[in-house]
């Protein structure tokens, strides 16, 4: 007889579905959930579901596409406080997170994909514990490759020729600020994350919905930075980005490059959209309407900005 519970959402906002073993359902907890994020098949998942299970941490969130849906159950039986959070291929990366987050019960959530190593053996309470004091929005774990290098995870604005561009940096040490977290690896606080918004889910590039998520976070005064305690190591080739100026460009450019500050608040003034009009070129019906949509986003979230993307780069070539 199947005793799994099994919870569905079909809302306009969140649609999936929820297998666990566990008997109850667990109170909201000071501590991290684990939210692991899947791809490259069932061996990894397998896995790490094994390592993670052995270091009896409280809440272990997988999240799955309706593809993975068959071996739900029978994983579920098998790892007790494991939840197998199923939802549409169609969903992006960031909004998965958004979703995990709301089913999570820990303060605070550790999200990183099933091809990587989790570099705890044991005390995984005491190392999280250690992550987790202070005030953040978001901390990015030290990641490795599969020789055991560190790889950047620090990334900074900077103008270049006028140019607004990103670099890479490698020196890492506790606290020290990045714009976004590397391949949405982080411990993210719960309520901060969600008070933000989380990912914008209309973004299909993840690079510039990383990129989008972080850039906010920034603006409206939250932090993101690094944390030495807790690592990561790639078990397969590092990912690529792609850093395409495609069609999410055109949203990112909106909605965090061409606002202007005024002191306490932030607005996206008309005279912007015919610069990102003739940038843009063709479609320019598209590009109004999308336009129309920043705008209105950026008036509703006015007063949440502190400053704007040049202020801010230019505090941050000062200070770092």
């Amino acid at each position: 007889m199947n005793t799994t519970p099994t919870i569905s959402n079909s809302t306009n906002q969140d649609r999936y579905t929820v297998v666990s073993g566990a008997v109850r359902d667990l109170p909201e907890f000071e501590g991290v959930s684990v939210v692991l994020l899947n791809r490259g098949g069932k061996p990894f998942k397998s896995r790490i579901l094994s390592q993670l299970y052995d270091l009896k941490l409280k809440e272990i969130v997988s999240v799955e596409t309706s593809r993975q849906i068959f071996e739900m159950e029978n994983l579920a039986s098998k790892f007790e406080n494991v939840k197998f959070l199923t939802v549409s291929d169609q969903i992006s990366i960031g909004e998965r997170i958004n979703i995990a987050a709301k089913v999570c019960s820990g303060s605070h959530i550790l999200v990183f994909w099933n091809d990587m190593d989790l570099q705890i053996r044991s005390q995984a309470d005491r190392i999280f514990n250690l992550a987790l004091e202070g005030d953040f929005l978001c901390r990015v774990p030290l990641l490795l490759n599969t020789n055991n290098e560190t790889i950047p995870i620090r990334f900074a604005p900077a103008f270049t020729h006028k140019k607004w561009e990103i670099y890479p940096l490698t020196a890492v040490r506790n606290k020290m600020p990045t714009l976004y977290p590397y391949d949405f690896c982080g411990i993210y606080n719960k309520q901060k994350f969600l008070l933000t918004g989380g990912y914008d889910k209309k973004y299909t590039n993840p690079y510039w919905q990383k990129l989008d998520f972080g850039l906010r976070c920034a603006l409206w005064g939250e932090t993101i930075e690094t944390v030495t305690t807790v690592k990561l190591r790639y078990t397969t080739e590092l990912p690529r980005e792609n850093t395409t100026r495609d069609a999410d460009y055109s949203r990112f450019f909106l909605k965090n490059l061409a606002i202007k500050f005024h002191g306490d608040s932030c607005s996206l003034p008309f005279g912007n959209f015919l610069y990102f009009a003739f940038k843009s070129g063709s479609n320019i019906l598209f590009h109004y309407r999308l336009f129309r949509e920043i705008q209105e986003w950026v008036n509703e979230n006015s007063l949440r900005f502190k400053t704007d993307t040049f202020n801010l780069t230019e505090l941050w070539e000062m200070d770092n």
